[in-house]
């Protein structure tokens, strides 16, 4: 969970991201993923914001159709 906002100041979270993955079969899939966390310097420019870069692993659930 988020810390709560400070005192007078909104919460304006920023999240862009985006992933581009591979289907390894019909269940499993790879996905390179990136993540931006700020609150778009809304408030102040001192808070650039945060960058993550991960790999996921993707199961597929359920009866395919």
């Amino acid at each position: 969970t988020s810390p709560p906002p400070r005192s007078g100041r909104p919460r304006i979270p920023i999240n862009p991201n985006a992933a581009i993955g591979v289907g390894l079969d019909q269940r499993w899939a790879a996905e390179l993923a990136w993540e931006h966390y700020s609150h778009g310097q809304v408030f102040s420019e001192q808070n650039p914001g945060i960058d993550s870069l991960g790999l996921r692993l993707v199961r597929r659930l359920g009866v395919r159709r």
